[in-house]
């Protein structure tokens, strides 16, 4: 079941890539992130309250080209965190793919690959488990 539900969501991101602005009235959207360097490739989930999570790859740190970074929003539509929303995955490589899954109990994995064309004993796939604020709940990925 959870295959079929990891290749639901990717089949979901290639159909419909998006960059880091989300709204439902063209006229008047929410800005999810305006930080200065580039964002893409948005995912989301609904959160269980109508309220919803989206995570983007972000590159504001300037340092490994994309990091993850995560906005969670109520069913207002009112952002719950920070401005230009939290950093969920920061890695010494540079991340070039992920997904994730949310949890019966609100956690989430987060599954992402890493692919350094400098230090190749960075590269790999790693798993990371968040709470629902997006924190690391294990040491290591």
């Amino acid at each position: 079941m959870k295959t079929i539900l990891l290749i639901t969501l990717f089949a979901l991101g290639v159909i419909f890539p998006s960059l880091a602005q989300f709204t439902t009235d063209p006229n008047n959207p929410t800005i999810v992130s305006n930080a200065t360097l580039p964002q893409k490739d948005v995912q989301s989930v609904a959160d269980g309250s109508g309220g919803i999570y989206v995570f983007w790859y972000d590159a504001r740190t300037g340092v490994n080209l994309w990091d993850i970074y995560g906005q969670h929003y109520d069913a207002n539509g009112t952002a719950l965190w920070e401005a230009n929303g939290r950093q969920i995955i920061n890695y010494d490589g540079p991340i070039r793919a992920f997904s994730f899954v949310r949890e019966n109990n609100g956690e989430f994995l987060f599954a992402f690959a890493v692919n350094n064309n400098t230090d190749a004993s960075q590269n790999g796939v790693y798993v990371r488990r968040t709470d629902a604020n997006g924190q690391p709940l294990w040491e290591e990925d």
